[in-house]
């Protein structure tokens, strides 16, 4: 059994060991693999080296077969000079963890912040990777404000965490094709 939606790190008062994390999860003896990704990232002032530390501790202990690493992209990572391509090359990360109410996204009205969906997206098109939105109620991220990348790149594999709203989700067109039972069960 797969879980892709695991999270170590920072996340408000609490700090999540990764050891902690995946041990309580691979003791459970029903999940073999997981997905995961750093919750530092939503620290204010968050630097790319403190939750890239955190990863790379992950990977040495569990290898990325068996806990799979996801980029958590943050926009200030933009002014701290990082990028997409440098970032995956870095580590061996199997995607990408888009958070838009974690890091106050704003792609529609911040020009810097424009190009990181794209940089992302082209990125995951590429070299045919996972792409997990996390979705919610909120404006931020409401998951009809990534409808043009849906259909756009077609090699990227989608999730949208949570699907919330449900039915906001569900009547995305641009999504519609990749929910097609043909397509879903094709997915890597």
């Amino acid at each position: 059994m797969l879980d892709s939606h695991i999270h170590i790190g920072q996340f408000h008062g609490e700090y999540y060991d990764f050891d902690m994390i995946f041990d309580i999860i691979f003791n459970s003896g029903n999940v073999d693999k997981i997905v995961y990704s750093s919750t530092s990232g939503c620290i204010d002032d968050v630097k790319y080296d403190f939750a890239r530390k955190e990863i790379e501790a992950a990977i040495k202990k569990y290898p990325v077969d068996v806990a799979t690493p996801l980029f958590w992209v943050v926009p200030d990572y933009i002014n701290q000079e990082i990028k997409v391509e440098t970032a995956m090359q870095d580590l061996n990360y199997g995607g990408f963890k888009l958070p838009p109410l974690g890091n106050d996204w704003d792609f529609e009205n911040d020009t810097k912040q424009c190009e990181i969906p794209h940089e992302v997206f082209d990125y995951a098109d590429k070299h045919q990777m996972r792409i997990l939105v996390h979705t919610g109620e909120n404006g931020v991220d409401r998951p009809g404000r990534f409808e043009q990348f849906f259909g756009e790149y077609k090699n990227t594999i989608i999730i949208l965490a949570h699907c919330r709203p449900a039915g906001e989700t569900m009547r995305l067109p641009a999504l519609k094709a990749k929910l097609d039972p043909q397509n879903f069960y094709s997915l890597k």
